[in-house]
């Protein structure tokens, strides 16, 4: 009111017009990586955050200068933060990890008046990130959003920011209080060209947020109009995974980011040198030595759609890699090499909550553009790295844990997700708020799913364990479709290989004991296997 007194009042009443801005897109928080990229290549280079933190505190010695530059620009960030934090300026966009753009966001919205409009350049995840769900929620509570067009930066808008990277032009309107007009939205746009295209312009009210968000009420990623209007239908077949306005959590679900933090947690890791030098042995997956045990640490380029031997770093020498290698053969006895392997008694240790001998995993970071976004299967109970998240069913017992990794593994339920995600991590919000299939305990549909899903995932002897489980949930008659399936797999890879033997043992099933062996690798067959289980779920979503 100071320096505009024609457009505020000493109570700071009042607004202006129109705001427009361009705010900074930066993380409050110090990065030390980027710290330190064009002054000390060695510690901005270091294998991970341990070795990293153990250079920086021998600047104090050999780097006098850079240390105290380094402490004095991680005093003024924990500064900056805590005054977001705790000043009651930015009471929505002021929490967790703070972004510059998100308080420039909530700053420019209080400097507008009831009747004008803000017009901003930030990241889109303003609209899709659960950490701007309290400022995108109150928008979208209040009305505000009167447009929202998001762009990726492949044509290169900005030089000087990656062509991935995603930002919108965000449009608000003032909190006249009785506006009742829908926002106009768009994504996935190269230029502003892309708005002429009337397909790709569709309308979101506060409704449609509660929803397909209901928990955030966060902006969902539509390429078309009819990408929405198919989304909203599938919503309208099922219940969100966890609810959290009514605490309805029918699965007991609890999620977790992998037992071991791959850059804090090294001290726990050994490698395949280090253990074959204290004289262990490798016996499949697993390092030996008399009676002491290291187990393979997951990591989620070690897995893919219902196959948990999907990439080994056998012949690997640099564990960056992104790709990995897949097994030389898929065998039953064939099994994955990790890069690192954990104590059995640490691995226990930490996953004493858990009682089952089974995971059910997916991959953090995943994309809308690549082959499937949601890719989740089941491993072997072995420790798994944070880059792989992990998903409990508390209430479900394995049988019906089939079904949600039925569920979540569907084609249907793919298309949803990449409706969801904003960025390049599936996070565990957005998978709260997937709609999930509830009749997992019809008996016809139970005959045909867990017979599938057994074949799909139980390919090798590491996972004899969940097999188990899985027998003792079904009933007889279950039992006896996984029995003819087994029977059809052999026989019909025998056949291909011209062998009339079906090869499959009657005395391998006994009262109290069930050896069947791992289902033979067939991809002609999994490939049918995955249509048959997508053609149920597009029935269960009523497509």
């Amino acid at each position: 009111h100071l320096a505009f007194p024609e457009v505020f009042d000493a109570a700071g009443k009042g607004g202006f017009d129109v705001v427009l801005g361009n705010p900074p897109w930066e993380r409050v928080k110090l990065q030390e990586k980027e710290f330190f990229e064009a002054k000390d290549e060695a510690i901005a280079g270091a294998l991970n955050a341990s070795v990293r933190k153990k250079m920086i505190a021998e600047l104090q010695k050999n780097n006098p200068e850079l240390w105290e530059e380094y402490h004095q620009a991680l005093h003024t960030a924990e500064a900056l933060s805590k005054f977001f934090h705790l000043s009651g300026c930015f009471p929505l966009g002021g929490r967790g990890d703070v972004n510059l753009y998100q308080v420039f966001a909530e700053k420019d919205r209080s400097l507008m008046a009831t009747t004008g409009r803000v017009g901003i350049i930030v990241p889109t995840g303003i609209a899709t990130d659960d950490s701007n769900k309290y400022l995108f929620a109150d928008l979208v509570e209040k009305n505000q959003i009167a447009s929202l067009f998001d762009f990726e930066n492949r044509k290169g808008i900005f030089q000087d920011v990656h062509r991935s990277y995603k930002f919108c032009l965000l449009t608000l309107r003032g909190n006249q209080g009785n506006v009742k007009t829908s926002g106009k939205f768009a994504f996935f746009l190269y230029t502003t060209d892309d708005l002429q295209i009337d397909e790709k312009l569709f309308e979101l009210n506060k409704n449609d947020f509660a929803l397909l968000n209901p928990n955030t009420l966060t902006c969902p990623i539509f390429r078309t109009r009819n990408d929405f209007y198919l989304t909203k239908k599938l919503y309208q077949q099922a219940q969100i995974l966890i609810n959290d306005n009514c605490d309805k959590n029918q699965w007991g679900i609890s999620f977790k980011a992998g037992y071991f933090n791959m850059a804090t947690d090294s001290q726990y890791f050994k490698t395949k040198g280090q253990l074959e030098e204290l004289g262990y042995k490798l016996n499949g997956s697993i390092y030996i030595k008399d009676t002491n045990i290291y187990l393979p640490l997951y990591e989620a380029k070690m897995f893919w759609l219902f196959d948990h031997r999907f990439g080994t770093y056998k012949g690997v020498d640099n564990r960056k890699d992104t790709h990995l290698p897949p097994l030389d053969s898929r065998y039953m006895k064939s099994y994955i090499e990790s890069w690192y392997w954990v104590d059995k008694n640490d691995w226990i240790r930490r996953s004493a909550t858990w009682n089952h001998n089974w995971l059910i995993a997916y991959r953090r970071i995943s994309n809308v553009t690549n082959e499937r976004t949601f890719v989740a299967t089941f491993i072997p109970f072995y420790p798994v790295g944070d880059n792989v998240f992990l998903i409990f069913p508390h209430n479900a017992n394995t049988q019906d844990s089939c079904f949600l990794l039925a569920n979540l593994a569907s084609f249907v339920l793919d298309f949803i997700t990449r409706q969801k995600m904003g960025g390049l991590n599936l996070n565990f919000f957005i998978v709260k708020q997937l709609p999930i299939i509830n009749c997992l305990r019809k008996k016809e549909l139970v005959n045909f799913y867990v017979p599938k899903i057994l074949e799909l995932v139980y390919t090798s002897l590491d996972l004899f364990d969940f097999f188990e489980e899985l027998w003792k949930d079904c009933e007889l008659e279950t039992r006896e479709s996984i029995i003819s399936q087994s029977r059809q797999n052999v026989l019909i890879t025998s056949l291909k290989m011209n062998n009339i033997s079906n090869g499959f043992d009657d005395n391998i099933i006994t009262d109290n004991k069930t050896k069947i062996p791992p289902f033979i690798w067939d991809e002609e067959r999994r490939f049918q296997l995955r249509c048959d289980l997508d053609a149920l779920f597009g029935h269960l979503y009523n497509l």
